[in-house]
């Protein structure tokens, strides 16, 4: 009994070191991410003639294809939102950074880590900001009585309405970019078999004169 006991917590021990995949390699995973865009003086989304790296949060799945191997293939397909905080004339005028990304390209299986070398495409936009003045006017609200004159009493007061234009006093245009990418990294899984938990850092590559180089940490749920 005594020589038992000492077998069946080294036994214990040996199961739980177990590489996480022993079962195989994890080929799916869902995650929250942090992915860094850098924007160049160039692109006119600020006034200033500095680079950017914006911080963006995003939502980042993973399929891959292994078979009966260590090493397949991978789809990878992030969504990513920021804000692009600047200003013009002492105005602050913020704008959402909206960005999309989708890479393919082989992937190896060591033990509880993945690596990957891929290709794909990014889009990233920024909306335009604009400063607007509308001069005072004097404005008359009709009221209708009822029935008919209703009608026209809404339809004086559209007019006028219409009548109050607007004039752009200053504006930073929409910036929008398409370009290839590339994207390499190294994942590690926590867990034993089944689903548990991942993380993963990137160097994304974006090919725009000059290429970028941003870089993302995600945080996943793999199966």
């Amino acid at each position: 009994m005594q020589r038992v006991i000492p077998v069946a917590i080294t036994a214990l021990a040996v199961f739980i070191a177990q590489p996480a995949l022993a079962q195989g390699p994890r080929d799916t995973a869902f995650g929250f991410s942090g992915v860094t865009y850098l924007i160049e003086a160039q692109d006119a989304v600020f006034t200033d003639a500095d680079e950017h790296l914006q911080g963006n949060f995003g939502f980042r799945f993973t399929k891959a294809f292994f078979g009966e191997r260590s090493w397949g293939w991978m789809l990878d397909g992030e969504l990513y939102l920021g804000v692009a905080s600047r200003e013009l004339l002492d105005v602050d005028m913020p704008n959402t950074m909206f960005g999309l990304q989708a890479f393919v390209g082989p992937v190896i299986a060591l033990g509880s880590f993945q690596t990957y070398a891929t290709i794909g495409v990014n889009r990233t936009t920024v909306g335009d900001s604009e400063i607007v003045e509308v001069p005072g006017l004097v404005v008359i609200q009709y009221v209708g009585s009822g029935g008919l004159s209703n009608v026209w009493a809404a339809q004086l007061n559209a007019l006028g309405q219409a009548a109050g234009s607007s004039t752009v006093v200053a504006s930073i245009p929409r910036y929008s970019k398409v370009a290839a990418a590339g994207m390499f990294g190294i994942s590690y899984d926590f867990g034993g078999s089944g689903f548990g938990l991942r993380t993963s850092l990137d160097y994304i590559p974006i090919f725009i004169g000059p290429t970028r180089n941003n870089f993302r940490f995600t945080f996943s749920i793999a199966g």
